[in-house]
């Protein structure tokens, strides 16, 4: 967005001893509908998985009411370094400055993006440039490792757009590394960065293990939509021992076990995800019943593409 280095830039000038600042960014999924991370991601995602297993990491401070503050350690106002630039850039409402370390809350995933940092050389002189043996996880390795050696400066403010349609409203030629083609590819990249930053010398935290098996499990159900019954079957066999008794994963590899065949698993596999997430959409009012049954007719093949669904 115009303002991103503007913004970046006049922080740093202001806050000469900080090493980097970050922002949020927005992500546009089409169809006017639009997701503020890291918002969305320390207010719902994180503290859901962390209620998950148990973990009280990312309660809120006792009479806080920012989610943001689950993280970080506190909040300023924007003062008359960038005052002048939000009011330019219309993004003035819920704008604020907030530092913290925030290394070891990267154990529940990205909390800032190297797209929407701004990052001083002096940083770049202490932890490097991202590893290029890490491949697509090196971006979250470099990020966490900035964390561990820095504190984190946030504005809350998007400055960077992530698209996931073109101006058409139609899916991208090259798609995103995160869910296209290499999401599969992806996901276990960034478990390699994870592993390396959290899991080598946390093995022994019984938080970490949960996160790590659920982390294993999300890439088995990646493996199963792409047709890798055989990776799926390694994933949850070593999410298992992370998971002790999660019915769940016990249920899913008995599924890539009794399914030998790659493409027929893969197919079962696309519909039983389609149909669960249909069902919600019914007891959420989200879609229809008669909507739902012409989906099911369709996904099993007793009506054609040429017919009308919703």
């Amino acid at each position: 967005m115009p303002h991103n280095l503007e913004f970046c830039v006049s922080f740093l000038e202001a806050f000469p001893d900080e090493q980097f600042v970050s922002t949020e960014l927005l992500e546009n999924l089409g169809h006017n509908r639009f997701v503020r991370h890291y918002r969305v991601e320390t207010a719902e995602w994180y503290p859901q998985r962390a209620r998950q297993i148990g973990s009280h990491m990312l309660d809120l401070p006792s009479g806080q009411t920012d989610d943001y503050l689950r993280v970080f350690e506190s909040r300023e106002p924007i003062e008359d370094w960038g005052r002048a630039i939000v009011m330019s850039a219309g993004t003035e409402g819920d704008e604020f400055l907030y530092r913290g370390n925030i290394f070891e809350y990267f154990r529940w995933g990205f909390l800032i993006t190297i797209t929407a940092t701004v990052i001083r050389r002096t940083a770049l002189d202490v932890v490097g440039l991202p590893q290029s043996r890490l491949a697509t996880g090196s971006d979250f390795h470099f990020m966490a490792s900035l964390c561990r050696n820095f504190r984190a400066n946030y504005l809350s403010v998007p400055t960077f757009i992530k698209h996931e349609l073109n101006t058409e409203e139609k899916p991208l030629l090259l798609s995103h590394v995160v869910t296209g083609s290499t999401a599969l590819q992806f996901l276990k990249d960034l478990q390699h960065a994870w592993e390396e930053l959290f899991w080598t010398e946390g093995g022994l935290d019984s938080e970490l293990q949960q996160l790590r098996g659920i982390r294993l499990f999300h890439i088995a159900l990646a493996a199963l939509e792409v047709g890798e019954r055989e990776v799926a079957i390694q994933y949850l066999r070593e999410a298992r021992k992370n998971l002790n008794g999660s019915w769940m994963v016990l249920a899913v590899e008995g599924f890539a076990i009794c399914i030998p065949n790659d493409r027929i698993s893969q197919q079962l596999w696309l519909g039983l995800s389609r149909g669960s997430a249909a069902v919600m959409n019914v007891f959420q009012g989200q879609l229809t019943l008669s909507s739902f049954v012409r989906k099911a007719l369709f996904w099993i093949g007793l009506i054609h593409g040429s017919d009308s669904i919703d």
